[in-house]
């Protein structure tokens, strides 16, 4: 529905979001830039939105030999090591009933969906399920439940 916040990202094979997808090498705050230590997963789409340290950035490009994210804004905080990075397929708030992401085809994986309406008008019952992604794609309906 229009106005719910979806967020749909690896699995950690646990039940949660893959939110150490990646280690960042270190950044100051104000860098446009993010690096990474591991190869850029082949399947990551060209641009979205990378999560740094908890923060939604987004990205309008990646170079893949450089292992390097190119950030549409600057870093609000110093990245280290230790801080958790991941790229979620999508991370948004919806306009219409549903969304779609395009992204290379590399292999099966498994997907965490999470879609939330918390505030304001109609509030929903988190509704989070797994999925696999497939040559073929994946679908989900997310069950609307009201928290009222």
């Amino acid at each position: 529905m229009s106005g719910d916040y979806v967020l749909v990202a690896r699995e950690d094979g646990a039940g949660g979001v893959l939110t150490n997808e990646y280690t960042p090498v270190a950044a100051n705050s104000g860098a446009t830039s993010l690096t990474i230590v591991e190869s850029i997963k082949n399947d990551t789409p060209t641009s979205g939105v990378i999560r740094i340290k908890g923060g939604r950035y987004e990205y309008s490009a990646f170079n893949a030999s450089t292992k390097t994210f190119t950030l549409t804004t600057g870093l609000t905080e110093n990245i280290v090591a230790a801080d958790d990075v991941f790229v979620p397929y999508i991370d948004q708030v919806t306009t219409t009933t549903s969304l779609s992401k395009s992204f290379k085809y590399d292999a099966d994986f498994d997907a965490r969906v999470d879609v939330r309406r918390g505030s304001g008008a109609n509030p929903i019952i988190p509704f989070d399920t797994k999925i696999t992604i497939t040559s073929a794609g994946a679908s989900v309906n997310a069950s609307r439940n009201s928290d009222i």
